[in-house]
């Protein structure tokens, strides 16, 4: 485990390195995709001139070039504990307050701040006792793992990780 590694611990204790939002990760990548095959096979310049397309294809193209860039502000750029994830997320300030690095550290656990999180994610219960009884270090060598292999979260899917050109 390094350092970086732990710092993508949320407070709440999902992994930001296998959110498909960090940084762009993942759907920044899909969406440079997806403009690159719109080119290639010529839609720029007629799916404007198609009577059932009730967008704008003008709109749509902005809409990628928004997402295809890792650094739009719909994309966290640093990890929970240092202020990205969601704003309104009431779990942090509580984590910061106890001084615990992850919720599954308190002895309150699963609190009422959970319940929104235990409804979405009901898993997160059986993550905090896979905490508990191996520790930080191998608790998040999988999730790492995962992560470097194109891991998302929110799909539970792996997608192919791409470098950018520098």
């Amino acid at each position: 485990m390094t350092e970086q590694s732990e710092r993508l611990v949320s407070c709440c204790g999902l992994y930001c390195g296998n959110c498909g939002i960090y940084k762009g990760r993942i759907i920044a990548s899909i969406a440079e995709d997806l403009k690159e095959l719109i080119v290639a096979h010529g839609f720029p310049h007629w799916v404007p001139h198609l009577k059932k397309a009730d967008f704008s294809f003008e709109d749509f193209q902005k809409g990628l070039d928004f997402f295809s860039r890792d650094d739009a502000d719909s994309y966290c750029q640093v990890p929970c504990r240092e202020g990205g994830g969601i704003p309104c997320c009431k779990v942090r300030p509580c984590a910061v307050a106890k001084a615990v690095r992850v919720c599954f550290e308190c002895d309150e656990f699963p609190c009422e701040l959970f319940s929104d999180i235990l409804q979405r994610r009901p898993h997160i219960v059986e993550e905090a006792k896979e905490f508990k009884r191996s520790g930080m270090k191998r608790w998040l060598e999988p999730k790492e793992e995962a992560s470097r292999r194109g891991f998302v979260r929110g799909t539970g899917k792996y997608y192919t990780i791409r470098s950018k050109a520098e």
